[in-house]
């Protein structure tokens, strides 16, 4: 009967710390109370360039009216984007916007590749100091 309960809370503990990690490494938006901009900051983040296509075509001012007007966490949507490495909204979002507000997709992507490479070393050396 021990060894039941022993295997069930190494179970639970298990199963905690995997969704806990997994919640560290995906961004989390409140959308409670959400108006349009919200989900078009919200797609830019989540690299969903078919949503946020499709709510650009919604702005009655045009896209580059979004990209040079929207502010998301007083940051403008490229750069907003751009912190949670979504290269491929950045790459889209780049078409609406002038030479010098446009981002470097290809640092962007290096820079997100380096950043999954570190994660990646930091949890084995955590999943080996664990053994």
């Amino acid at each position: 009967m021990t060894t039941l309960k022993t295997l069930t809370s190494i179970a639970a503990i298990t199963t905690l710390a995997l969704s806990v990690s997994v919640q560290a490494k995906t961004a989390q938006f409140d959308t409670s109370n959400a108006d349009r901009s919200m989900y078009t900051c919200i797609a830019a983040a989540s690299n969903d360039v078919s949503k946020l296509k499709k709510l650009m075509k919604l702005e009655p001012y045009g896209e580059k009216s979004i990209v040079t007007g929207l502010k998301c966490n007083d940051m403008d949507i490229s750069d907003f984007a751009a912190s949670y490495y979504a290269v491929d909204t950045v790459a889209y979002l780049n078409k609406f916007a002038t030479q010098s507000e446009q981002i470097d997709v290809v640092a962007l992507a290096a820079k997100k590749q380096a950043t999954q490479i570190a994660q990646t070393q930091q949890e084995s050396k955590t999943a080996n100091s664990a053994k």
